[in-house]
């Protein structure tokens, strides 16, 4: 049974088939749109804090078709992205500590605007090797992500708390990344 994280980053799963588009050491390197799964192969997948980095209107489309095309019937895929109305919410009120943690030291001396601008876009200047893009192509809320993964063609999407999901593998083998300023859904294949 394949386990798989897409866009794993530096977070490889143990036990699980990890995927990134960037050479990274334990992981295969591939582009969400073009899983080295066969059809109907995978018991669950994880996107964590993907989909923000997929242009909203080309790329996450076909990214979630093909989570889709690898899903058994029945499988899970767990979407982990910024939630907006959380990053708009700390922006109005000025309250900003749940982002400290994931941010470079700079942003603790940004202003109130240049923080929004930190986190929306996904500047992180002081971690990113010159010459590479890392930033968000896209910002989701609620309704805007279970749209993306309807239009793709999940019938049930379920919003999740850290630490809860459909999938007992996924609740006991992943942790979240950033589970307070996430908006975690998960969708199942039918």
């Amino acid at each position: 049974m394949i386990r798989l994280s897409i866009g794993c980053g530096s977070r490889l799963v143990p036990g699980w088939l990890n995927v990134d588009p960037a050479p990274i050491p334990g992981a295969i390197r591939a582009t969400a749109d073009c899983l080295p799964c066969g059809d109907s192969s995978v018991e669950c997948a994880v996107m964590f804090d993907v989909g923000e980095h997929l242009h909203p209107t080309r790329e996450l489309p076909a990214a979630l078709r093909e989570v889709l095309r690898v899903l058994e019937p029945q499988g899970i895929l767990r979407v982990t992205t910024p939630d907006l109305d959380k990053l708009v919410g700390a922006y109005r009120d000025d309250r900003w500590t749940l982002y400290e943690a994931s941010q470079p030291l700079s942003f603790r001396k940004a202003t109130r605007a240049e923080k929004f601008s930190m986190i929306a876009f996904g500047n992180h200047a002081e971690t990113t090797p010159a010459g590479v893009y890392d930033g968000h192509q896209g910002l989701f809320d609620e309704a805007a992500l279970v749209a993306a993964l309807r239009a793709a063609g999940f019938k049930e999407v379920v919003r999740q708390r850290t630490r809860e999901s459909l999938s007992e593998t996924i609740r006991n083998t992943v942790a979240d990344p950033w589970p307070a300023t996430a908006l975690i859904v998960e969708a199942v294949k039918w």
